[in-house]
This record gives structure tokens, sequence and C-alpha cells, in this order.
């Protein structure tokens, strides 16, 4: 027996160390795959409050075999920094082969589509209610815009729509939203057409980020997620968006417009 151990210490050491071995050999320990959580807000309602707004879509993923991670960011042009930096967190805690997927509701959708122009290896976005082309804003959301990102590069280079970005792209927009038109969501499938989007219909009582909609299209929706959720899971190779060139293309023309 080893000098100072009891039986009952020698039998805990070996279970521990069990584990450990099996998990050096693999290179990693397994990690469930991610979902980072980005709140919206107009780029401005920043705070706990607005953060856990996201509590009930983290609850919904995490019944689907996801682990979470609900943040908060600063107002404006510098909320990306941050989403940027909480990724790459992740990505430091998880290792590279761990998916990790962006989910953002209103501007946090625009945020989290943005992320994806910054870092390649996003294996998935669902973007809820997501400005996408800024110059074609109309209302307070656009006052927004313009307050936060005509001295940050301009509303053409925060217009996911007009930038390239190769992950699978899921988007969820209602036909009667007050806030965000129905339009970002096409104008976005336009220069990426593997998008997939799914509009909901008006006067229901169930909740999306910017109004009431019908249940039955919640439940489409919510069905897409989880096959979007699982082809990831299953490392399926997502479909073609078209040639970078192209997307980069119609950024310039739109841009010079």
């Amino acid at each position: 027996m080893v000098r100072g151990w009891s039986t009952v210490g020698l039998m805990l050491l070996a279970l521990l160390r069990g584990p450990a071995s099996a998990a050096a050999q693999d290179g990693r320990a397994a990690q469930r795959p991610a979902v980072l959580l980005i709140h919206g807000g107009a780029w401005t309602t920043v705070g706990e409050a607005a953060r856990h707004s996201m509590d009930g879509d983290a609850r919904r993923l995490r019944a689907l075999g996801w682990s979470t991670e609900e943040i908060d960011h600063h107002p404006g042009a510098e909320a990306l920094t941050d989403v940027v930096a909480a990724y790459d967190g992740l990505r430091h805690r998880l290792g590279r082969e761990t998916p990790i997927c962006a989910y953002g509701a209103s501007s946090g959708g625009h945020l989290a589509l943005m992320l994806a122009t910054r870092r390649l290896d996003v294996a998935c976005v669902i973007a809820e209610g997501a400005p996408t082309d800024l110059p074609t804003l109309t209302g307070p959301v656009a006052d927004y815009a313009h307050r936060y990102f005509d001295d940050a590069g301009g509303l053409a280079a925060w217009s996911p729509a007009r930038r390239a970005i190769s992950t699978r792209v899921l988007l969820v927009h209602a036909l009667d939203d007050g806030v965000v038109g129905v339009d970002q969501a096409a104008r976005f499938k336009e220069t990426h057409p593997a998008t997939e989007v799914v509009s909901l219909a008006p006067g229901g009582s169930s909740a999306y980020v910017h109004c009431r909609v019908a249940a039955r299209d919640v439940r489409r929706w919510h069905r897409a997620e989880r096959s979007l959720l699982s082809a990831v899971e299953q490392g399926a190779e997502p479909a073609t968006t078209g040639s970078a060139s192209r997307s980069r293309e119609r950024s310039k023309q739109r841009s010079s417009a």
C-alpha cells in the first residue's frame, strides 16, 4: 500500500485516473455542441434584463441537447467586438471540433450574422426578425442604425446581405413585422440563395421577438430549427450559397448604388 493512502483513497484515485487517461487518448473530452445567444434591442438596450430575454430560446435549445451561452454587449458598433470575443472564448473552451452556432433576435440576429462574416467556423446562424440590409431600413430602427454605424464604416459595411457568408442560415420573420420589415429576410435570401426563410403569419398568440404570430408557424419554425441543428451535429455539408466572388460583386454594386 502507498504510504499515507487508505484503501478507499486508492480506489478513488483509480476511478479518477481512468476517465482522465481516456480523455488524454482521445485528445480532449467530448463536448456538447453549443449555441451563443445574442439579445435584441436596436443595438442600444443592454444589461441583465436584455440578456435574460433569451432564456426561453436557451431552454428550447438545451432540450435539443445543445449547451447555451447567453451574452450581453455594449451598445452600438462595439457590440460586435463583444460578440466576437464571446465566441472566441467559447471556441477556446470547447475546442476546434465542437460545433458552435449563433442565435440572435432582432439586432442580435444582425450581430449573429455579422459574427459569421468575422469567424468562418460558425456552424450555423439562426436569426429572428433580423435587420440584414441596413441602408434599406425604415422607421426608428433605421435611426438607430445611422446613429451607431454611419461613423463605423457605413451602413453597407454593416449589412450581412451585402457580405459573404458561407455557413448555414435560418431566418425567421413575421410577415407583419412592424419593427424590422420582412423585406429584410428577402434581401438576404436574394444574395444568399441557400438560406432557409420561415415566414410567420400574423394574428396568433405565440411570441416572436416583435409581435404575436400564428402558433402553427411557430411550430414550423421550431421544426426547421431542429432540422438545422441536427444537420450540424451530423456533420452534413451545408448547401452552396453561390460563389463568394458573386456575393462580393453584388455587395460592391449595392454599395455604389
